[in-house]
């Protein structure tokens, strides 16, 4: 069965959303899916002890498929979590609003951590997309952030194998998609007039 092409985000969108982020928090998520590539499942399972900053590195640890894999961050990114940790060490990176009748100092144990819900974080990308009139373009969701994140790594010259296993992709055939995403009718017409056919 053929894959239908990816929708993805262009950059000025993806700034819109998080132009109407209401807080730290909010455009921490839209940032965190769009600059790491990870999937909902994943960034809602994300602990600060995954995360090593001095190594730029974020571990996703039992992805798709139960296997574990690293992703880069870059200084953005890096700068954003150090402002939004604050200094915290343990935890879920997203957690969950303080359940109703913990005491703030129980709230605030790492050991009753709790993860922020996938719902949860759709429906904060749908109303940040809303806000920013990108909704009506083009229909959005965290995996559309995902989406983005492979094009706009191979738009950027990142190697396919390398978009490969950043996403956690079991096959190439996978990732191989995004190519189709990004090859606009202009960009094929450059490609073949800047690299024509051989006389015969």
């Amino acid at each position: 069965m053929t894959k239908s092409v990816p929708i993805y985000l262009e950059l000025d969108e993806i700034r819109a959303m998080l132009d109407q982020a209401q807080n730290e928090r909010e455009r921490l998520i839209v940032l965190t899916l769009f600059k790491t590539g990870v999937r909902v499942s994943e960034l809602v399972h994300i602990r600060v002890e995954h995360l090593d900053l001095d190594k730029k590195e974020l571990m996703v640890v039992k992805g798709k498929g139960k296997k574990d894999r690293v992703v880069d961050l870059d200084d953005q990114l890096i700068a954003e979590l150090i402002s939004f940790l604050a200094g915290r060490r343990r935890g879920y990176l997203f957690e969950s609003p303080i359940v109703l009748g913990l005491t703030v100092e129980l709230a605030r144990d790492p050991d009753y951590s709790r993860p922020l819900t996938t719902r949860a974080v759709h429906l904060l990308v749908k109303r940040l997309a809303e806000r920013a009139g990108v909704e009506k373009a083009k229909p959005v969701s965290p995996h559309v952030l995902r989406h983005s994140y492979a094009c706009h790594l191979l738009k950027s010259g990142v190697r396919l194998i390398t978009v490969q296993k950043l996403l956690g992709h079991s096959s190439l055939s996978i990732t191989q998609v995004y190519l189709e995403a990004i090859a606009t009718r202009s960009e094929v017409k450059e490609d073949v007039r800047n690299n024509p056919l051989p006389e015969v």
